[in-house]
């Protein structure tokens, strides 16, 4: 009797709660929510019955915060943290969250319980006023900096030309504007001021703030121009990063219009490039808020390309183009000329202080290129901006360089097409009907239709298995780690995973245990099969005792994995695939021409050259992420840190075909976790050789076929 009054003092409580509840089985499927959760959310209990909490997810976080979350929870821990999620409506908003597993007297997991309270309001605040400190403190600093610059110029000013007279009378108008905002706040807060009032003090302070500081900043580019004291760095930087921050902001400045802001950057525009990362920023800012500012309706699009030139630099062209209002004749003229601000001739307005463009095409000019415009009054304006950079540097990979095919009577390839900047999962489209060339394997596909998941993470393992699997007829879901595994396997039923068996976050063997604690039938369950770069005695038997159905080992062909899809799906199923043997090093060839040939059979006609960039892309990219912790192994003398490092890049080596290199770092691999590597001082010098005789030997293989002619290096 007491436990019913007890239970129902419970469900009240629970009933009554401004607190959100959320109750799901081991699948992730929501059994009760409370009407906490429905006032929060806007979704009645009916509408997400039966449904994923996946469809609260905001977006905003990476895939490695749910994956956290998930292996902390699956575990037998409590999970506490903050998320962003979002409404029915489409608003975002943040939540305090305890998320627990809840088993069974087996200690199998059946339910998962979710407590979350909306902490959207105290956010805001705090973020705002930890952001307008920040802001405020810069500001200072630059102001005092600023207004004795001001100071000269208007010194200066006395002795010039009725543009720069004109210039300083506007300049007094867009600094007082601002600065009587930032001022009149700031003296608000040291008052008593509502709770309420804070978040519009914080945001008023800060969009001054910002205004305040490009207005003084492009005074002093201006004027550091003018007295030919203004000069370029000359350093390495990720041009992608540069790109992305540009967009994104952007996007911000668009959003209010409803205009799209998309780009496209080509295939051979250098991942990473020598000069001068703030100059190029300032350039692609001013091109996209001017396209921006001037277009009501439609779309701003930014084009990247590239084009190799002589002694290691490269002709980078920026491509702003956009569906606004357009530019006239007589406008273009003096476009580019200090002090003149550009009218929408839409709403008759001008506004900032005239230089942005004269700034602009005078660094361009700096970095040996210029900017150029095309315009029509009414049907849009499109900026082309080139500049020479380096293409390779000290800090640049030896796997930048990929070959390029002729275009003629091709189209062009692309590397980013769409606007999204980021993707946690690939799903290959075109493996979804489209199987490869080899007749064999398109045959294999439709005889035996598989719905495949594969794991793994590094990008080039991922891209290569896209690869096979479409050659042999299949679409595949890629993801990251286990933790991505388990929760897609809570989404979609698969017929088979692929899992490499060291990978962060979860790797392929607790993976396999969870799915069969979650899964112990054989045949609910779908079939698991190891990927490895490691070849060694014991390792078969490690993957078969965590429950793996088969095992693979790096590097793998589609033949590899063909026969192992017959063994496993066959009546009489055999035993697993035997190790492969591997020579020594130094015996091995810089290209594996036998793998390469077979991994790349449509090279002869050209069908396979994109998919072979894309793959050098991808090998140089994992090299670049790793290559710092390398040495640092090497410098610590950390046996444990240059094995984790060696093995990640041996199955990405392997799937390239480059035996040499690939058997150098497993033969490290294996020295390492003995204690016995003691080539410290010349391993990384000896793996850049193998890297770069193997990157050599492809080209040269490419070169030698017909059609392709020579290969572009830098």
């Amino acid at each position: 009797m007491e436990s019913n009054c007890f239970e129902r003092q419970l469900s009240r409580a629970v009933e009554h709660s401004t607190a959100s509840v959320v109750v799901t089985d081991a699948m992730g499927r929501i059994e009760y929510v409370n009407p906490g959760f429905a006032s929060t959310t806007g979704y009645t209990a009916e509408e997400v019955i039966g449904r994923n909490p996946r469809l609260l997810q905001s977006g905003k976080h990476a895939p490695e915060f749910y994956s956290r979350m998930w292996s902390t929870i699956l575990a037998g821990g409590n999970w506490r943290g903050e998320i962003l999620n979002r409404r029915k409506n489409g608003e975002l908003f943040w939540e305090q969250a305890t998320i627990s597993a809840v088993p069974d007297e087996h200690g199998r997991i059946t339910h998962f319980i979710a407590v979350k309270e909306d902490i959207t309001d105290r956010k805001r605040v705090e973020d705002q006023l930890l952001e307008s400190n920040a802001r405020l403190q810069q500001t200072n600093a630059q102001l005092e900096r600023a207004l004795a610059q001001a100071r000269d110029l208007a010194i200066a000013a006395d002795a010039s030309n009725r543009a720069k007279s004109a210039f300083l009378a506007s300049m007094s108008h867009e600094l007082r504007t601002p600065l009587n905002a930032i001022l009149g706040v700031a003296s608000t807060l040291g008052a008593d001021t509502a709770k309420d009032d804070l978040a519009q003090c914080s945001a008023l302070i800060v969009e001054s703030g910002n205004n305040l500081l490009g207005i003084i900043e492009e005074i002093l580019d201006y004027s550091g121009l003018q007295a030919g004291k203004a000069t370029l760095e000359a350093k390495p930087f990720e041009l992608r990063g540069v790109v992305n921050h540009c967009l994104l902001l952007a996007e911000e400045m668009a959003r209010p219009k409803g205009l799209e802001v998309s780009h496209r950057m080509g295939l051979n525009v250098p991942p990473t490039i020598v000069g001068d990362s703030r100059r190029i920023r300032q350039i692609l800012l001013n091109l996209l808020a001017n396209a921006v500012k001037f277009t009501d309706l439609g779309r701003v699009h930014l084009g990247i390309s590239a084009r190799a030139l002589s002694g290691g630099t490269c002709r980078l062209v920026f491509t702003v183009s956009d569906t606004g209002v357009g530019i006239s004749p007589e406008g273009i003229t003096r476009l580019f000329q200090p002090f003149s601000r550009i009218r929408n001739e839409l709403t008759a307005a001008a506004s900032g202080t005239g230089l942005g463009l004269a700034i602009s095409r005078s660094f361009a000019q700096m970095m040996g290129g210029d900017i150029i415009v095309r315009s029509r009054p009414n049907r849009g304006t499109t900026f082309r901006c080139a500049v020479t950079v380096g293409a390779n540097g000290s800090e640049a990979g030896l796997l930048d360089d990929s070959p390029e095919p002729a275009t003629t009577g091709k189209k062009p390839l692309t590397a980013d097409g769409g606007r999204s900047l980021t993707s946690s999962r690939e799903t290959p489209a075109a493996a979804e009907g489209s199987p490869g060339p080899d007749g064999g394997s398109q045959i294999l596909g439709r005889r035996l239709p598989l719905r495949i998941l594969a794991a793994d993470d590094i990008k080039t393992n991922r891209d290569m298995l896209k690869l096979f699997l479409r050659k042999l007829g299949y679409g595949v879901v890629l993801v990251n780690d286990g933790s991505e595994v388990l929760a897609a396997l809570r989404e979609a039923a698969y017929d088979l995973v692929l899992l490499d068996v060291h990978m962060p976050v979860m790797d392929g063997l607790t993976t396999a245990r969870t799915v069969i604690q979650l899964h112990p039938r054989a045949s609910e369950r779908p079939k698991l099969v190891a990927l490895t770069a490691n070849a060694l005695p014991g390792d078969r038997e490690t993957c078969l005792a965590a429950g793996m159905d088969d095992y693979l080992s790096k590097p793998v062909i589609p033949k590899d994995i063909e026969t192992c899809f017959l063994r496993l799906f066959s009546k009489g199923q055999g035993a697993p695939a035997a190790l492969q043997s591997q020579p020594a090093a130094a015996e091995a060839p810089c290209l594996d021409l036998a793998y390469f040939e077979s991994v790349f059979p449509g090279l002869a006609s050209g069908e396979d050259l994109a998919a072979v960039m894309e793959m050098q892309a991808a090998a140089a990219d994992d090299y670049r992420r790793v290559r710092a912790r390398l040495s640092e192994a090497c410098a610590a003398r950390d046996c444990a840190a240059l094995a984790e490092c060696a093995h990640a890049l041996k199955g990405c080596f392997a799937s390239l075909g480059w035996a040499r290199t690939a058997r150098l770092c497993a033969e490290t691999v294996a020295l390492a976790r003995n204690g016995e590597f003691d080539q410290w001082d010349t391993w990384p010098g000896e793996l850049e050789q193998c890297i770069a005789a193997s990157r050599e030997a492809m080209e040269s293989h490419l070169a030698s076929i017909a059609g392709f002619g020579s290969p572009v290096t830098a």
